[in-house]
């Protein structure tokens, strides 16, 4: 195995984009991933994605039940995902907005 390749399973999250709204809200869209091989022709797929979907539901939750000054949307979308890069990989990705309200109630602009 190369050093630089990841160890499987993996999951890693990507911010896209976000919102800064009136009243100190912040609005993030952030994709999380989780990703297995699907062995030497895919033949593990299925398996491959009713566990990530699984282990992504785990994850969401926590986010959810976690720390209570940020709020996750209710309804949230998944995408299978199968593909071949360097091995076949199989997962999910699930997409979402998470808002939050800033801490900072002005700016510390330096004067000179």
């Amino acid at each position: 195995m190369r050093e630089d390749q990841p160890l499987y399973p993996v999951a890693f999250f990507s911010v896209n984009n976000g919102s800064l709204n009136k009243g100190r809200e912040q609005v993030y869209n952030v994709q999380f991933f989780f990703l297995d091989k699907s062995g030497l022709e895919a033949e593990f797929e299925t398996e491959v994605i009713s566990d990530q979907i699984g282990i992504g539901s785990d994850i969401i939750n926590l986010i959810r039940t976690g720390r209570k000054n940020y709020y996750v949307q209710d309804n949230i979308t998944f995408n299978a995902i199968s593909d071949k890069y360097e091995d076949y990989l199989a997962g999910i990705e699930y997409t979402l907005n998470i808002t939050t309200q800033s801490d900072f109630t002005g700016c510390d602009v330096p004067l000179i």
